[in-house]
């Protein structure tokens, strides 16, 4: 009966020795996971903090320091021919209009290389006035538009 008792013992000794190795690695497991998530947090932070910064430098340029714009003024459908061939884009038909402005004529495009292309323009001074794009199959649209210089 003794031993029998002894073994009961020694084995709860055990199943307490266990479970409380059990539950200090479950600790250390724990807080070595918040140290590496604390360090992730502090490089998020960071990449934040850079990009802020980057966006606050760009922000801080006036408009007149972009060298586009001049180029822009003094020619736009020749910029807008360039343009639109480095975007992969085929101007069908273009109109300089009276009033300075330009109408072009897209008959097929993808919609994402237009709008890429729209994007540039804008941030190279021109102004859309006047855009009318039509869907042409799954991939393609057809566009009519008219510039204007923001000089």
């Amino acid at each position: 009966m003794f031993k029998i008792l002894s073994r009961l013992i020694i084995t709860k000794k055990i199943e307490l020795i266990i479970g409380l190795s059990s539950i200090f690695l479950i600790s250390i497991f724990i807080l070595i996971s918040l140290i590496s998530f604390n360090s992730k947090i502090k490089d998020y932070k960071n990449t934040n903090i850079n990009l802020i910064n980057k966006i606050d430098f760009l922000n801080s340029i006036s408009d007149t320091d972009l060298p586009g714009k001049s180029l822009l003024s003094s020619n736009l459908g020749s910029f807008l021919n360039n343009s639109s061939l480095n975007n992969n884009i085929k101007v069908d038909r273009s109109m300089p209009l009276s009033n300075g402005d330009i109408s072009i004529w897209i008959n097929e495009v993808n919609f994402i290389d237009l709008f890429s292309w729209l994007i540039e323009v804008n941030n190279q001074g021109g102004e859309i006035t006047k855009l009318s794009v039509r869907r042409n199959s799954k991939e393609s649209v057809s566009a009519q538009l008219t510039f204007k210089t923001n000089s």
